[in-house]
């Protein structure tokens, strides 16, 4: 679970499962909803080769994450209000530091406590 918020002129992304707060510059925190949205529909599908422990094990179908981030790149680079407001070289740079802070598991991080919460 991702908050994204601005206060005091910063923009502020809080990955609540990881408990990581990043300050990010504005291209990093209009993509993060594109790339979030995008990223869990992926994850979800789950098919081979992800490297977070999270997903070596497998769910219950004992299918992994496909770990890599070409759902992300497509949502942004599909993302017409995206490409009106940044040019490819900022799009880029602001995908790759996305791609490293969810690689390091400190955004989009698993939500380990689903499990036991009783709803």
């Amino acid at each position: 679970m991702v908050h994204c918020y601005k206060n005091g002129g910063y923009h502020i992304v809080l990955d609540v499962n990881s408990g990581s707060v990043h300050v990010v510059d504005r291209a990093v925190y209009d993509m993060i909803p594109v790339c979030e949205k995008a990223y869990e529909k992926k994850c979800r599908m789950h098919s081979s080769g992800c490297e977070k422990e999270s997903c070596k094990a497998g769910d219950k179908e004992g299918r992994r994450c496909d770990g890599d981030f070409s759902a992300m790149r497509e949502a942004v680079f599909s993302d017409t209000a995206l490409q009106e407001k940044y040019d490819r070289k900022t799009l880029e740079e602001a995908l790759s530091e996305i791609e490293e802070l969810v690689a390091q598991e400190l955004l989009f991080s698993e939500d380990i406590y689903e499990e036991y919460v009783d709803g």
